[in-house]
């Protein structure tokens, strides 16, 4: 995995979270909608019902998935947090914490940093990439010795 591929696994995860809230507001929203028909004898009586408990079962899957996704999010967001502040550079720590844990654009990462689009994109961000694919790397590599003494 590269230190971009690291990196960018929290803010996946962030909008995969986003997408399942929103999947589960669309399925509140139809729960809500559904109301008994008028026409006699196209449906039975308790359908209605029915529909009612499939949408909030649905729902109460959707909910307890987002929780589990959350607490994988707040764990990720920890380790990423630590290999960040183990970069020596301040402006590299910046720029990284404000596009991989804020979701920065690199416009914005650049007004906030007070630098050119260019100069981050171009010159900040491959350094960063850098220093964190040592910091993981290293880690690597004390894991797989770690694993060649057991």
């Amino acid at each position: 995995m590269t230190a971009k591929e690291y990196l960018s696994q929290y803010r996946d995860m962030v909008k995969d979270v986003r997408a399942k809230r929103d999947e589960l507001e669309k399925l509140r929203e139809d729960a809500t909608a559904i109301s008994p028909q008028t026409s006699e004898g196209s449906h039975t009586p308790g359908a209605v019902s029915d529909k009612v408990g499939r949408k909030a079962a649905a729902a109460a899957d959707i909910e307890r998935e987002i929780e589990e996704e959350c607490a994988a999010c707040r764990l990720l967001r920890r380790d990423i947090r630590a290999t960040i502040a183990q970069v020596r550079s301040g402006d590299l720590r910046r720029l990284l914490s404000y596009r991989y844990i804020c979701g920065c654009t690199w416009e914005c990462v650049a007004v906030k940093m007070g630098y050119s689009y260019v100069h981050v994109v171009h010159r900040l961000h491959p350094r960063a990439l850098q220093a964190v694919g040592d910091i993981v790397l290293g880690k690597n590599e004390i894991e797989c010795n770690i694993e060649s003494v057991v």
